[in-house]
């Protein structure tokens, strides 16, 4: 236990510089995924995808469109062999099961939830130094309690992220070979990838599911550190029972 006390600050540091990695790694986490995409304009609770949806940089979907078209004209470029429909509009539409669009709208979602629950997560570091918990020498009930609330309260937001992190590596499995075609043909290279065979792009492939696992295991790292600062607060505080009686003990005599 002498240990564990004399290296409270640096536990507590570490601890804080942890969650500071969640949030920093969130900032990257779709870009592994930017270009699976499509555009769309919205109309009151309407979406609408097509070829000639333009963003304010002029991006269309025209080429993603227009490969999956060629299926339907001989395809020149011998794309059919993925057995994919030649209508991309049905892969594109948030109404269909693989839908580019429902993956890129949970991607942002969990991004936008990765900062966020990350931040929390933060605040409830920030608390444990109000409570001096990294400095007191002998711990009292409200570093005991906060010493353990506060680390569950973050495994319960690990959880969470965890969970969807999960969900939209899930959608990314079940559609995968989908959304590399997509990711080259919305990328910086799309016109070359447009003329590509499909045997050229999958040779190209280069969006995987490393982003999905290191996440997960970045939210696992972060709940065992949370139960180890749970159970260090308990410990400690039962280590210092004794000074803490005497303490206490003192300050009742006097005031008598």
């Amino acid at each position: 236990m002498n240990f564990l006390t004399k290296h409270s600050k640096a536990f507590y540091y570490a601890y804080g510089i942890l969650i500071a990695v969640v949030i920093i790694a969130g900032l990257f986490y779709a870009s592994q995924y930017a270009d699976i995409r499509v555009l769309f304009s919205v109309s009151g609770d309407s979406v609408s995808i097509t070829k000639d949806t333009t963003d304010t940089l002029n991006r269309t979907n025209k080429y993603v469109y227009e490969y999956f078209e060629n299926i339907a004209n001989g395809d020149p470029y011998g794309f059919a062999v993925s057995g994919f429909s030649s209508t991309f509009g049905s892969y594109a539409e948030g109404t269909y099961a693989a839908a580019v669009y429902d993956f890129q709208v949970k991607l942002s979602n969990v991004n936008s939830l990765i900062i966020n629950l990350g931040l929390c997560a933060l605040v409830c570091f920030a608390l444990l130094l109000v409570l001096s918990n990294h400095s007191r020498r002998i711990y009292y009930k409200s570093n005991l309690i906060g010493g353990i609330l506060l680390p569950v309260f973050v495994i319960v937001l690990m959880i969470v992220l965890m969970a969807q992190n999960l969900s939209v590596m899930g959608m990314f499995n079940d559609n995968k070979e989908l959304f590399n075609i997509v990711s080259l043909l919305q990328g910086p290279t799309q016109i070359a990838a447009s003329q590509t065979s499909y045997a050229g792009l999958q040779a190209q492939y280069s969006c995987t599911t490393f982003t999905f696992i290191l996440f997960t295991i970045l939210f696992i790292i972060v709940i065992a550190y949370s139960v180890f600062m749970a159970v260090y607060a308990y410990l400690k505080y039962k280590a210092t029972a004794e000074e803490r009686a005497e303490i206490e003990k003192k300050a009742v005599a006097n005031n008598d």
